[in-house]
């Protein structure tokens, strides 16, 4: 994709279990639904918050970075090609530009990566 860098620690490249749903990616299309006034907006834009008690309802929270201010950190599941997976994603708004930091793997190998991929997206930072 053009508007998307992906990087993965080489323990989540190497898995070879449906390596494609497998990753760690910042995602910033140019256009206008990655563009919000507030991080709230932006998490009413890109997240369905259901409350229906559903096992693929996100669970999130809010931190506040050093640069960026607050964002959100959301926990969510989901079903691709038939697999189960678990997703971690860093909602970040700055400058009236969203931005998802979004780590996706097997569900059963969620925890497995997961200090590493932490310190990872904990290093994030926008080049201006």
């Amino acid at each position: 994709f053009h508007d998307i860098l992906i990087f993965s620690p080489k323990s989540i490249a190497s898995l070879k279990e449906a390596h494609n749903l497998n990753g760690l990616y910042v995602s910033l299309p140019d256009n206008k639904t990655f563009k919000s006034k507030s991080i709230e907006e932006a998490l009413k834009t890109h997240y369905v918050l259901l409350n229906d008690g559903s096992e693929f309802a996100p669970i999130y929270d809010e931190s506040v970075h050093e640069y960026y201010g607050k964002y959100y950190i959301i926990k969510h599941k989901s079903i691709q090609e038939g697999q189960k997976l678990m997703n971690l994603d860093l909602l970040f708004n700055y400058q009236n530009q969203d931005y998802i930091i979004h780590y996706s793997v097997l569900e059963k190998n969620f925890n497995a990566n997961l200090n590493e991929v932490i310190q990872i997206m904990e290093s994030f930072k926008i080049i201006e």
